[in-house]
């Protein structure tokens, strides 16, 4: 399973993005943690997730990383952390 930080512009609203990562099936849970970013679980390649949002958002900039669990760090409530380290389906 992989984790990605997904932060995105003022071409995605929050309220657009959430519902529509819930109809996705490559989604498998999300997290809210800082403005206009998004934490993701999925089995899915960073490319097809990069493929699915520009799709539903073309004219948007936005940035897909995955989270390597060991090469992060800041400041983050501990159920950040956990949902970081242990996602869950």
């Amino acid at each position: 399973m992989n984790v990605y930080f997904l932060v995105y512009d003022e071409d995605i609203r929050e309220e657009s993005l959430l519902p529509f990562l819930d109809s996705r099936k490559e989604v498998l849970d999300w997290m809210t943690i800082l403005p206009a970013s998004v934490l993701l679980v999925t089995r899915h390649s960073l490319r097809q997730l990069t493929r699915m949002l520009n799709k539903k958002y073309p004219d948007a900039q936005f940035l897909l990383a995955e989270l390597k669990t060991m090469e992060i760090d800041g400041m983050l409530p501990e159920e950040c952390w956990n949902f970081i380290n242990s996602p869950a389906e």
